[in-house]
């Protein structure tokens, strides 16, 4: 499983950049050539795709099919929704207090955590 450094640099590219012709200009390579390392790394690594690849490498980390349940992968995504709408909600707070009402004012001030608070509820 080992991989020459011209795959893992643009391997490595490909995860920052998130496309090979982002990977093939960060690298100075043509695009052809990055497509060629790239399809040489699956085949060494014994996968199909840039997610399996990364996750070979230890680059990327998922959660193990059997141990998680269609409920508690939607459960963590609602709870991350609400994350980002408690945050979006302070950064309004913050940026013009008049949009907010001087109740959730008051609860950005202090620091409370309604995502928190409703979990543990």
């Amino acid at each position: 499983m080992t991989l020459t450094p011209a795959q893992l640099r643009i391997l490595r590219a490909y995860a920052l950049t998130g496309y090979i012709q982002g990977a093939a200009d960060a690298c100075g390579v043509t695009l052809q050539t990055a497509k060629n390392e790239v399809s040489a790394a699956y085949f060494r690594l014994g996968v199909g795709c840039a997610g399996e690849a990364w996750r070979a490498l230890g680059w990327l980390r998922l959660p193990d099919e059997a141990a998680v349940d269609g409920l508690s992968i939607a459960e963590e995504l609602l709870a991350s929704a609400r994350t980002l709408e408690d945050a979006a909600r302070r950064l309004r707070a913050i940026a013009d207090p008049g949009s907010v009402s001087p109740e959730a004012s008051a609860s950005v001030v202090r620091g409370d955590d309604p995502a928190r608070d409703r979990e543990a509820a």
